[in-house]
């Protein structure tokens, strides 16, 4: 996907082009200066990051972030640790890129994101985005990729066919759906040029689902960009994704890690009370740390 600079010019009210900048400067209220960090060692501008509200943004800015997602380009949406990821992703083909992170640092949203801005750049492609179970689909994946497509020119947004399946303009679709049925049988099918795999970890035939559903659909496309995998890390180091897929990723190297370090919505007082209290072990413990 193409990357553009984060100057963009909006259409302002009068209808003349104006530049908008786009970049991330964190909160103007928040008095942190550069070099500061908090106990941590995080970098309290980091901190200071807040997502965008499409509420609250001029028309000129929402014309501007319109027309970099018209282009495949979600930087402006992301956090930094996010977009730190979304460059790693695109710096290479991968036939299966591992992803492992902590909880709450937003890796379903920003998939979601990506898998929307591929289908806005590739005509004709397909994106396949497996979930552990369809109860994940309505709680989670479904209302995060509705806030997506409201920053979606109008022009761009999909089509949806059974709450499952969006068909884009440019011939592009994104088919979303959950491996709780059928051991993951009836999503095979389809030829599809990214499938991207959520919450590995709850996926308990992940080997099988691999192998025999995911990677044959990728067979006459050459997996254009092949899979995305990212999980959080599972309780048992003898499931597949640290015991085969993690560590072979490490080999290869196509394996990458966010830990809660990473999380610029988790303020410092809520760090330091799940590392001391709630999550015994900080660091070592997997539900904060890869």
């Amino acid at each position: 996907m193409e990357r553009v600079s984060e100057t963009i010019h909006g259409e302002g009210d009068d209808g003349e082009l104006k530049p908008v900048d786009l970049s991330f400067h964190g909160d103007d209220d928040s008095g942190a200066a550069e070099g500061e960090t908090d106990e941590f060692g995080r970098s309290l501008e980091l901190l200071s990051w807040r997502p965008k509200d499409i509420l609250r943004v001029s028309a000129e800015e929402l014309h501007a972030c319109q027309e970099l997602f018209r282009r495949g380009d979600i930087s402006w949406l992301l956090h930094p640790a996010q977009a730190k990821l979304l460059d790693w992703l695109e710096l290479r083909r991968r036939d299966i890129a591992v992803v492992c992170c902590s909880r709450q640092i937003g890796k379903s949203f920003l998939l979601l994101a990506y898998a929307v801005a591929y289908c806005l750049s590739h005509p004709k492609h397909t994106v396949l985005y497996v979930a552990p179970h369809l109860q994940q689909l309505d709680k989670i994946v479904f209302p995060r990729i509705n806030s997506i497509f409201q920053w979606l020119p109008e022009d761009c947004v999909p089509n949806c066919r059974a709450g499952e399946r969006w068909t884009f303009a440019n011939g592009a679709v994104l088919r979303i759906d959950g491996v709780s049925v059928g051991r993951g049988v009836r999503i095979r099918g389809d030829t599809v040029h990214l499938c991207i795999i959520d919450e590995a970890r709850d996926i308990v035939e992940l080997e099988t689902l691999v192998a025999s559903h995911l990677s044959p659909m990728l067979t006459t496309t050459d997996g254009h960009l092949g899979i995305v995998m990212i999980s959080t890390p599972p309780e048992s180091p003898a499931h597949a994704f640290t015991d085969r897929f993690v560590r072979e990723a490490l080999q290869r190297g196509d394996f990458y890690s966010l830990n809660y370090k990473s999380n610029p919505l988790l303020s410092t007082r809520r760090l330091r009370m799940m590392v001391n209290t709630l999550y015994p072990g900080g660091e070592n413990n997997p539900d904060t740390a890869c």
